[in-house]
């Protein structure tokens, strides 16, 4: 059974996930995206938040310790696997 630590609704006005999805940026996070497999021929439109819809997985971390990481499906039909980290320099 998959972990998911945050519904939808709290993902759309969390500020921890709004820099993970580059919504917001308070240190080094943007919306770059990378494919998967590496030099696959898909859409890589960055996504946000509003974006989502249905959590996969996804786990809350925390200021100089774990990472927030989560998978996605998109309105769109693609899938996402975003993380983050926070440490006393800020986020990257």
């Amino acid at each position: 059974m998959p972990v998911i630590e945050i519904t939808v609704e709290e993902l759309l006005t969390d500020d921890d996930w709004a820099e993970v999805f580059g919504d917001e940026s308070s240190g080094n996070t943007d919306k770059t995206t990378d494919e998967c497999p590496p030099g696959a021929t898909i859409d890589r439109t960055p996504p946000s938040r509003s974006d989502v819809q249905e959590i996969l997985a996804a786990v809350n971390g925390c200021g100089d310790g774990d990472d927030w990481v989560g998978v996605f499906l998109l309105k769109d039909g693609r899938y996402l696997v975003a993380s983050g980290c926070c440490d006393y320099t800020g986020w990257d």
